[in-house]
């Protein structure tokens, strides 16, 4: 066993499968964590024979096999009966360095591919941390405007780093490329006399979808460069939307979701319509978010239980990842393991 001093048992960890092998019809079982722990090494075993220990530590193998099995042990060995007969079992133990500087490093460094209508573009040598979301800048094409200026990525256990977001490129026209035309949706000069407004004053295709939250939501007429209140017509709360068409005035980001109808990025969320099945990690308690990014407190999903989502939500300011698992319940990719 590993010196205690160098290594910890993480109990969590610990793990058990039985295949039986003569009546295939039972199938394979599997235990995991703190509860199959508790049942292998709290035990009163009491003095069972040598083979209870080893140099003075205990023979968590043979213990293992007694706590699974029930049977006892002489002597170094373990008796199987015609139950047993067919079976195989076998005992997993987890265990982590106590030493600092034997933490590996989770940072990688990988290209992403993103899928666009213009074939997959890939940035190179991007660098993010495993089990982490980051924002990967949407590669330029002279000549075309994207539909966004990032895509949300993942960064996978295998150091692989992937996105399931699109890009779609249009091809700029003539007015786009030449400011200080007649065009009325061109640069208002009124925000910077220079006329270097870093502003996207013209609207960019988008193709995308976006929900509303907890409260109706106001509307926008973009007119002469500005936005106006919509003071007759507003979303309806928990509803969702396609959009076309992204614009950027004074910091802010609006979404066409109808004819010269917009809405600010913060009144709404970005998602990706797909359907999967997530699973909970070996912990007590998985806990859920609203669409607001806010904790909910009353509920959660149980340990190694799978759920299954209809779309990846992207909440808060921060946009971070989540899986629809209800109406209003979202849990955060971070926490779960997507199959």
């Amino acid at each position: 066993m590993p010196d205690s001093k160098v290594a910890t048992l993480n109990k969590n960890k610990t793990a058990m499968s039985t295949i039986n092998e003569y009546v295939p019809q039972l199938g394979t079982s599997i235990q995991t964590g703190s509860v199959l722990h508790s049942k292998i090494f709290n035990q009163n075993f009491g003095k069972i024979g040598a083979a209870s220990t080893v140099d003075g530590q205990p023979n968590f193998l043979n213990t293992g096999i007694y706590a699974i099995s029930g049977e006892s042990l002489e002597d170094g060995q373990v008796f199987v009966n015609d139950d047993n007969a067919g079976r195989t079992t076998t005992l997993e133990l987890y265990y982590e360095s106590n030493q600092a500087d034997e933490t590996p490093d989770t940072s990688v460094i990988a290209d992403v591919t993103i899928d666009s209508n213009l074939g997959k573009q890939v940035v190179k040598d991007v660098t993010g941390k495993i089990g982490e979301d980051i924002k990967v800048t949407v590669p330029q094409k002279d000549g075309y405007v994207a539909d966004k200026t990032t895509v949300i990525a993942h960064v996978n256990p295998d150091g692989k780093i992937t996105t399931e977001e699109k890009v779609t490129y249009t091809k700029k026209n003539t007015s786009e490329e030449k400011p200080g035309n007649n065009n009325q949706n061109n640069n208002n000069q009124t925000d910077n006399p220079n006329g270097n407004n870093t502003d996207s004053n013209l609207p960019s295709h988008y193709n995308g979808l976006v929900g509303t939250m907890k409260k109706p939501v106001d509307l926008y007429d973009f007119n002469n460069g500005q936005m106006t209140k919509n003071k007759q017509r507003q979303l309806a709360d928990h509803t969702d939307w396609k959009v076309d068409q992204i614009i950027t005035l004074k910091g802010i980001k609006y979404y066409r979701v109808a004819t010269n109808e917009w809405v600010k990025d913060s009144d709404i969320y970005r998602y990706v319509a797909q359907k999967g099945i997530v699973n909970t990690k070996d912990v007590e308690v998985t806990y859920l978010a609203d669409v607001e990014d806010k904790l909910i407190n009353n509920r959660g999903l149980a340990a190694n239980t799978a759920w299954k989502y209809d779309r990846i939500a992207y909440l808060g300011t921060n946009e971070t990842k989540y899986y629809r698992v209800a109406t209003n319940e979202f849990v955060k990719a971070s926490d779960v393991i997507n199959n």
